[in-house]
């Protein structure tokens, strides 16, 4: 079992626009990080994904902390960096943090 929670070491951290509404968060998470449940059940996590946690604004831009499953491909890892990377409502990615030591993203 892994430990989940602000104070956690997560593989990304994804900040948003501070004009970024939520329609456009939710857009970017439907489109980015999941996709459609092959039974019509709502989203499943993106492949490769293991834990997404929604975390509090810093600097006011919303945002996610991501952590991969241990057996993530390489593959998965890149074409999700890729994809986030593209995203107009991106603001700034950080790598290997705990959300609650992010205090500024300058």
């Amino acid at each position: 079992m892994r430990r989940v929670g602000p104070d956690v070491q997560a593989d990304l951290l994804i900040y948003f626009n501070g004009d970024a509404s939520h329609d456009e968060i939710d857009a970017f998470h439907k489109a980015v990080l999941s996709k459609p449940d092959p039974e019509g059940r709502g989203y499943d996590l993106a492949p490769g994904i293991g834990m997404l946690l929604a975390i509090g604004p810093v600097e006011g831009h919303k945002g996610y902390a991501i952590t991969f499953f241990p057996n993530a491909t390489r593959d998965q890892r890149e074409e999700l960096m890729r994809a986030v990377r593209q995203s107009r409502v991106v603001y700034k990615i950080l790598e290997k943090k705990a959300p609650d030591s992010v205090h500024t993203l300058r």
